[in-house]
């Protein structure tokens, strides 16, 4: 029997919608006619299954999403090729925002009603496809977005599987590692789209600092998109608007960039990692003044680094061992076997002054535990101010017309060999208030923040070691030669052999007796 035809009035009303669609793509933009720029192009086209799209204001970020989203719901999405497990139906989306008023009400759902064309709409009629009591949209094809906020409970984002998951400005961690959970039944994909505004954060750490060192990696794609690059915004002078805005506010807010808010501490090292890394990993000469320095730490690393000291002054930090859960035994035999193969024995070991504090779990200190075994390390006149470390640092990392390792590069540069000790520099930085206006309305603090600075702390331990790390010059004679050492240096040479064998300074005519801790203690 052959089917009788669909009723009069359901085909006038697809006509309807059709005519409809067709003034729309005229006359309103929607996804028929979705133009993206390049950048945003490439966040579209990205196979990864991870995505994070750090966007400047006004930089197009969460149209992007939401013109995927739909494309992808409504199965047109000419850039990505849908997984073929999934089908051609319907499938289940999810948007994860700030809150319902200004995340759902006010940001998503007019993209939404902006690019939807309405033949993906129940009935053609975005009132019929919205369920604001429930918090869904429902496309005409079944697909559906579920919206969920960063301050509803964490049992409100589980239970379900979804396709893909869009965080519409940066989660709470526990709220994307909740949503991840409902991925795996789909293998399912994520995107992030935000503007840094919090600075350098959790997901800066955990995923776009990751996927930037290493691509290759090949798990999360990285997008910037920045107002400059946006070619619909109709402002010809984005500059008047940001009047206001510091400099650090202004890479956020207009180029989508993460920055430290509280500011960096070694701002010219992230700009000029060429000056500040050598060009190639290598082992100093055995004739310069070696060092080691220690910051202690069992669930935090332990932060060892081997430093050389050259004739003119010039320092190298070449090595680094850095790990956690390791006990001090462990620690112990990765030195000594680090050592062996260097050849050579360091002139002093340095590390946290904290160390010879009794650990509640062994009874003994660190200092005692690595001394019984044979590594002697010293704190006595290495300083715990932390600013006095930085001073000294910024003054090895100057950038000098006649350094040693070559015009406009540093005195103290770093080995390709210690990598936590390059990521760590790269974004140390001051601690900052905990509310933006308290931020605005204070100095800015002077202290660490502290997270990451495990190598950071071991590296200002070795640098105040001495005023001036410079090996004094030594007077070879037939059979011997002497120089001038510090009592630091002294002790350690004896802990490493007792039978080494000092004479007594010849009496240089000072008019003081000043000894080297004196000279520290005043002058620092």
């Amino acid at each position: 029997m052959t089917p009788s035809p669909p009723p009069k009035a359901t085909r006038l009303d697809l006509f309807g919608i059709v005519a409809e669609e067709l003034n729309r793509s005229v006359t309103k933009p929607n996804v028929l006619n979705y133009q993206p720029y390049p950048e945003q192009e490439a966040f579209h086209r990205c196979p990864l299954k991870g995505r994070y799209v750090a966007g400047g204001n006004r930089g197009g970020k969460t149209d992007a999403i939401v013109v995927d989203a739909i494309k992808n719901a409504t199965n047109t999405n000419q850039y990505w090729q849908r997984p073929v497990e999934w089908g051609n139906g319907a499938i289940q989306l999810r948007f994860v925002v700030v809150d319902i008023n200004k995340g759902v009400e006010q940001i998503i759902l007019p993209k939404l009603k902006r690019w939807c064309a309405p033949s993906m709409l129940i009935d053609g009629r975005f009132e019929k496809s919205w369920d604001p009591g429930k918090l869904v949209f429902t496309f005409a094809n079944g697909s559906t977005i579920d919206f969920l906020t960063h301050g509803m409970t964490l049992d409100k984002h589980g239970g379900v599987p979804r396709h893909i998951i869009y965080f519409d400005e940066e989660p709470p961690q526990d709220v994307f590692n909740e949503n991840m959970m409902r991925l795996v039944d789909y293998d399912g994909y994520w995107v992030i789209a935000a503007t840094p505004v919090n600075g350098i954060g959790w997901t800066y750490d955990l995923l776009w600092e990751p996927a930037e060192n290493n691509p290759e990696n090949g798990q999360v794609g990285t997008f910037t998109l920045s107002a400059e690059k946006n070619p619909y915004l109709q402002a010809d002078n984005f500059d008047r608007f940001m009047i206001g805005m510091s400099t650090e506010e202004r890479q956020v807010r207009e180029e989508g960039k993460f920055v430290a808010r509280s500011g960096l501490i070694f701002p010219q090292f992230a700009m000029n990692l060429d000056k500040f890394v050598a060009e190639e990993a290598f082992i100093p000469s055995k004739k310069w003044d070696w060092y080691t320095s220690t910051d202690f730490g069992y669930h935090n690393p332990t932060a060892w680094y081997w430093h050389a000291v050259g004739p003119q002054g010039q320092i190298i930090t070449f090595a680094e061992h850095y790990q956690s859960e390791m006990t001090t035994p462990e620690h112990v035999a990765v030195v000594k076997q680090r050592e062996a193969a260097f050849g050579k024995q360091p002139l002093a070991r340095v590390g946290d002054p904290a160390g010879n504090q009794r650990q509640g779990n062994t009874g003994t200190s660190y200092i005692s535990e690595y001394a019984s075994r044979g590594i002697f390390i010293g704190v006595e006149g290495i300083t715990n101010q932390v600013e006095i470390g930085i001073e000294k640092m910024q003054q090895y990392f100057r950038f000098r017309e006649d350094s040693p390792w070559g015009p406009g590069r540093p005195t103290w540069i770093i080995s390709p060999n210690c990598p936590n000790l390059i990521r760590e520099l790269k974004k140390l930085r001051y601690a900052d208030y905990s509310s933006s206006r308290r931020s605005y309305d204070t100095n800015k603090q002077e202290i660490v923040h502290k997270k990451d600075d495990h190598a950071f702390d071991s590296c200002r331990y070795f640098c105040t070691l001495m005023p001036d790390l410079t090996p004094v010059e030594e007077y070879a004679q037939e059979t011997t030669s002497t120089r001038t050492i510090s009592y630091q240096e002294m002790m350690a040479r004896i802990a490493n052999n007792p039978d080494e064998y000092f004479v007594e300074d010849v009496d240089p005519g000072w008019k003081t007796e000043q000894t080297y801790d004196d000279y520290y203690q005043e002058a620092y």
